[in-house]
């Protein structure tokens, strides 16, 4: 008699899951707008050997960041470069390439994206 018991109660449970209703993920997309503000990132040394090459890079305070911050070149792309691939990105120090940071305006998209762009700086805001 106990088992039948349980089965009938597990049943009921399951049963009631059923009638709960679904609510349905929600679709993240586009179209959406962004705020984009372009910062400068300057190399400040370059390594490199005969196989690698690399740049350490610094994003210096302003008033989107708080404090300076230093990135890798082979990390921000996520690779590692050939000293040939140096010289087409001209990688030397002193050389200052853009940091992008991308705030939402509207839509259901990624709130916040951040990227390295291995291009020469041109201009703050997009």
């Amino acid at each position: 008699m106990r088992f039948l018991t349980i089965i009938g109660i597990v049943t009921i449970f399951s049963l009631e899951q059923c009638n709960r209703p679904v609510k349905p993920p929600e679709v993240a997309g586009g179209p959406c707008d962004y705020k984009t503000t372009l910062l400068p990132v300057k190399v400040i040394y370059v390594f490199a050997n005969s196989k690698d090459a690399d740049a350490l890079m610094v994003i210096e305070q302003n008033e989107r960041l708080t404090v300076k911050d230093t990135l890798l070149f082979s990390a921000a792309i996520g690779r590692n470069i050939t000293p040939e691939e140096a010289e087409k990105f001209k990688m030397k120090e002193g050389t200052v390439y853009t940091y992008e940071i991308k705030d939402i305006i509207s839509g259901s998209c990624t709130n916040h994206l951040e990227r390295f762009l291995p291009e020469i700086f041109k201009d703050s805001i997009r």
